[in-house]
């Protein structure tokens, strides 16, 4: 997002080129066209689902530590617990409604 800290961004996406190079992972072929136009069914698309992804992964924790892989989950947990506590206009024109 717009919100990434930049040198976390750029070492992640580092961390995952030399990854591919040094596994000697094939990248499947050539995309051609607007690679955006449909939804990849093998990423998460919800945070939490993202979030538990990113705590069960390993390949992450090899390049920067299982202890802040934890500490970065767990703290984008206690943020997006604290946002979904909050109620929106959109939830209370929802449910509180008698259309």
């Amino acid at each position: 997002g717009a919100d990434a800290n930049p040198y976390l961004a750029l070492a992640s996406f580092f961390a995952g080129i030399h990854h591919g190079l040094v596994k000697q992972l094939d990248p499947g072929p050539a995309w051609h066209g607007n690679a955006g136009e449909t939804r990849d069914p093998g990423l998460p698309f919800r945070p939490l689902r993202a979030l538990d992804r990113m705590a069960g992964a390993t390949g992450l924790a090899s390049y920067f530590g299982r202890a802040y892989v934890s500490a970065y989950v767990g703290c984008k947990m206690a943020e997006l617990d604290k946002f979904e506590s909050k109620i929106s206009a959109t939830e209370y024109a929802w449910y509180m409604t008698t259309d």
